[in-house]
């Protein structure tokens, strides 16, 4: 396995980049928000490098496991890495009733 993954730094533009990637132990400490970030706001590229450098099944564990994924995670984890729709706890969860006050 490559010490770190070659991802742009698109979709971490609220952290220090830099930080992150100068320490590759990071990459196993932060995996899972690494590997959600990438897959919900990554480029195409950065999401294929993603799969390149984490266990397959890590990333699936993850994915499933996730409370909350944006549905463009979701459908990368459909077509990229074969995830069953049903397996995304996300999408089991159900959103809770708004009540709405009436004036």
């Amino acid at each position: 396995m490559n010490t770190k993954p070659n991802i742009s730094k698109l979709a971490f533009w609220d952290i220090d980049f830099e930080k992150l990637n100068a320490d590759s132990s990071n990459y196993e400490k932060f995996k899972i928000f690494i590997i959600t970030r990438i897959f919900e706001r990554g480029k195409d590229d950065d999401v294929e490098e993603i799969i390149k450098f984490y266990p397959r099944e890590t990333i699936i564990e993850i994915l499933t496991k996730e409370k909350t994924l944006m549905n463009r995670a979701v459908y990368y984890g459909e077509k990229l890495l074969n995830i069953k729709r049903e397996d995304f706890i996300c999408l089991k969860q159900t959103q809770p009733h708004q009540h709405f006050l009436r004036y």
